[in-house]
């Protein structure tokens, strides 16, 4: 088996950026093994890439073991994948990338596709003018009923002047006037048409310029999204497209203690119900258990392959059959997912990669409670009516809406290996390219805006509070000590990853080598000699997360215990109340066992330190790392990692 050092892996989404991940996990891959992998977004499209292949790479290693014949490289998945940048790079017959074409628009999109890619090409620079004329040729007769008002006042002005045989000076105003308003009206009635017909097209496109599948004018090779990462994911275990999808349990395996040996995590958000969901979730669950599909609507998300595994892999209904709610009436008879073992790799990451706006979301049903069931009154002989569930659709959208690095994933308050996360920056003058803690030249914390146009200001102001709300949590923990250790930051360009999408070959292929050294930078930190005594990032970040977990511990059980004995009594008198409180959670062995631990607690009471006094004039050589606002009082001694960490009760998810 293979006896490389192990790690986790947690990969950030950031649309097209997710190139840098393929040569990032190649060569990561050689010097780790990848446990558990989890991402959200295009991250999500990497992490699953990674873990069908670290799988793969297992199984020649079993294989090998058992036939010294076979001469495969037990690298071959992972060379096969860092490939994957030169293979999105590839020009095709209209001088557009591969990357390019994996983004193609349905007919109801096309024209306002145009406008996108219009703006993106040029947004760097003086893009009105490029999107405007593309509006008009997109939407030549909108632009022609405009002009109409235009035209008839010049029409009408040349007429006149040209039966009383004169043309003084205040015509040509006039002239220049109804240039204005022709140009003008032409341009406000392309513009609101585009609006128009665009929004109406996400609207019937699942809320999409693009849904992943084969587009308008685009011929059927499957170079689209979805049928590319489809054909990915069975090439790395393979198979060919037209075979079996790839599943999460084909992923899992199992070891001795029936842990799975390669764990996939991904990320999506029901945006309808205002949280995020984690695909496949921790082992015995069924996150999606509760929720149906229409095959109707997938076949327009989904290659023909999936779906007829989707249909022959389907739960057996336990009980009244789920239609789709239309308009308070039964709609369609909805569908049940596969057990979470046999659901294919491709769907739960198309439900995290639906970019807002730019990939089609994708639709569910579940059921809202007692309100969906529906029974039929009972017949002339009084045989029950039938009964059945109205479902209600949810949308699920792309996994960065909440979380768009989730370096919380796979957290251990002791790690037993080293979970990396990988973070996309954007490069400042002078600024290193990939940067890891220890390093010089942190990040930028303050991001300063860099146009000074009114109109470019107010864009930049609006996108960071739609940016804060969206990352803020994940900022706050990036900058936690024994987090912040092991997350290395690869910086880009404006014109690099996000929604570039049509960067050139050479951009493409430099942000994979990116990716290369920011995995040989964690290599060299964290697998790092020990010599002369100097421990490498490994051995420093267990002893700060051994600090910071501590003091955390400490803080939370000093709060717990904090309880006078009259409030200790008053609890205790609950645990004789239990029944009349809630007779659902009455349970003499929960009773005993809460008992328990009040009687360890009371008794750890005068065995906890008493919190240590805030240290004057503490110095700081890292300038940088502003301290953070303190909540409480510090633990473990003065000095120990700031910003001291706090536990908190969440929500699992």
């Amino acid at each position: 088996m293979n006896d490389d050092p192990q790690c986790d892996l947690v990969l950030e989404g950031g649309v097209t950026s997710a190139v840098v991940y393929a040569g990032f996990i190649a060569r990561l891959a050689r010097y780790y093994r990848f446990v558990r992998l989890g991402g959200t977004s295009s991250g999500s499209v990497a992490a699953a890439a990674a873990a069908l292949a670290q799988r793969a790479k297992l199984e020649i290693i079993k294989s090998k073991q058992q036939d010294p014949q076979d001469l495969r490289s037990p690298d071959m998945p992972f060379d096969e994948l860092g490939k994957f940048a030169d293979q999105m790079a590839q020009l095709g017959p209209r001088r557009e990338t591969r990357l390019f074409h994996l983004f193609q628009p349905q007919d109801a999109t096309r024209r306002g596709h145009r406008i996108v890619i219009a703006w993106l090409r040029h947004r760097q620079h003086d893009w009105l003018g490029e999107v405007l004329a593309t509006a008009v040729l997109a939407f030549p007769l909108a632009a022609l009923i405009g002009a109409l008002p235009g035209l008839w006042f010049i029409a009408t002005l040349v007429y006149t002047q040209a039966m009383i045989r004169a043309w003084p000076w205040h015509c040509w105003i006039s002239l220049l006037l109804g240039i204005a308003l022709l140009v003008g009206l032409a341009l406000l009635a392309a513009v609101a048409w585009a609006a128009l017909s665009t929004l109406r097209g996400l609207h019937g496109n699942f809320f999409g310029l693009c849904n992943g599948m084969r587009g308008a004018g685009y011929a059927d090779d499957g170079s689209a999204l979805t049928p590319e990462l489809h054909k990915l994911f069975n090439e790395l275990l393979g198979r060919r497209p037209d075979q079996k999808p790839a599943v999460f349990g084909e992923v899992w395996g199992a070891n001795a203690s029936g842990k799975r040996e390669v764990d996939l995590q991904i990320v999506t958000t029901i945006v309808n119900m205002q949280r995020p969901l984690r695909i496949p979730g921790a082992p015995g669950t069924e996150p999606l258990g509760g929720y149906f599909y229409d095959p109707q609507e997938w076949q327009q998300l989904f290659p023909q392959p999936v779906m007829d595994w989707l249909r022959d892999s389907s739960r057996l209904p336990l009980g009244p059959p789920v239609h789709a709610a239309a308009g308070g009436v039964r709609g369609v008879r909805l569908l049940a997912l596969p057990p979470m073992r046999a659901l294919p790799i491709i769907v739960a990451v198309r439900m995290s990669v639906a970019f807002p706006g730019l990939l089609s979301a994708v639709p569910m049903y579940t059921v809202d409670g007692e309100l969906g069931r529906r029974t039929e009154p009972p017949g002339p002989g009084g045989e029950p009516g039938e009964t059945w569930f109205l479902a209600q659709k949810v949308w699920f959208a792309d996994g960065g809406i909440t979380s768009n690095c989730p370096v919380h994933l796979f957290d251990a308050p002791l790690p037993h290996h080293p979970t990396f996360a990988i973070r996309l920056g954007a490069l400042a003058d002078g600024e290193r390219r990939v940067w890891l803690h220890d390093d010089p030249q942190p990040p930028a914390r303050v991001d300063q805006a860099r146009k000074s146009r009114a109109g470019q200001l107010v864009t930049w102001f609006v996108t960071r509070i739609v940016m804060t709300a969206v990352n803020w949590r994940d900022t706050l923990q990036t900058e936690l000590p024994g987090y912040r250790e092991r997350i290395v930051t690869v910086r880009l360009r404006d014109d690099e990853g996000g929604l570039n999408l049509t960067m050139p070959p050479r951009a493409i292929r430099r942000l994979s080598r990116l990716g290369v050294a920011a995995a040989e930078r964690l290599r060299d930190a964290f697998a790092g000699s020990r010599v002369d005594g100097h421990v490498n990032a490994w051995d420093r970040h267990r002893w700060i997360r051994l600090r910071s977990t501590l003091a955390a511990a400490q803080s939370y059980l000093r709060d717990l215990n904090r309880l006078d004995d009259a409030h200790r009594d008053a609890y205790r008198a609950l645990l004789e109340q239990q029944p009349s409180a809630d007779p659902r959670l009455a349970d003499d062995a929960a009773s005993a066992h809460v008992r328990s631990l009040l009687d360890a607690l009371a008794a750890l009471e005068p065995k906890l330190p008493e919190a240590a006094p805030v240290a004057s004039g503490r110095g700081n050589d890292r300038p940088w790392e502003h301290p953070a606002p303190r909540y409480g009082t510090p633990e473990l001694g003065s000095n120990e990692p700031a910003p001291a960490p706090r536990l908190h009760m969440t929500a699992p998810w």
